[in-house]
């Protein structure tokens, strides 16, 4: 059996067909828990990608040099092609542009939409040490030209 590893954790696989079946079930069955879910698995999986951009870039590190990294290592491992679209750090507001996703769109608000809320807002709640929420702030089946989630302080 071949085991890709990414440093020196092996690597766990999974089809995009496969993700995208699992979430919706968890939908189906839980109904809005199952979305909360999702979230959860996603931000927990923001956290891990952030602190692993801490441990690569060493020393002196800036907000954006992380979330760079993290959104770099996403697109690596095939979640899709995302920007930083704003970064307000003094209002405690950051949009992600996502210009790509493996998923296919069918609804505003579907269940990977969840999971990239939680992945981003892990990531950039770790990064700024404080707890954030997030929304999707533009979606193209809303009419936008682009998505677009933002990432906000919780007050």
């Amino acid at each position: 059996m071949r085991v890709s590893v990414e440093g020196e954790e092996p690597i766990l696989r999974i089809t995009i067909g496969a993700f995208t079946q699992m979430l919706e079930s968890l939908y189906r069955i839980f109904g809005s828990a199952g979305l909360s879910m999702i979230y959860v698995m996603g931000k927990e999986r923001g956290i891990y990608e952030a602190r692993r951009g801490f441990t690569e870039l060493e020393g002196e590190t800036s907000i954006m040099d992380v979330l760079k990294l993290a959104l770099k290592r996403a697109e690596r491992l095939g979640w899709g092609e995302m920007e930083i679209a704003e970064l307000d750090t003094i209002n405690g507001i950051v949009d992600i542009r996502i210009k790509k996703t493996p998923f296919s769109c069918r609804a505003p608000d579907a269940s990977h939409c969840y999971f990239y809320r939680g992945y981003l807002s892990g990531i950039v709640s770790e990064i700024l040490g404080e707890e954030m929420s997030c929304t999707l702030d533009k979606c193209l089946l809303k009419g936008d030209k682009e998505c677009v989630i933002r990432i906000f302080r919780t007050r």
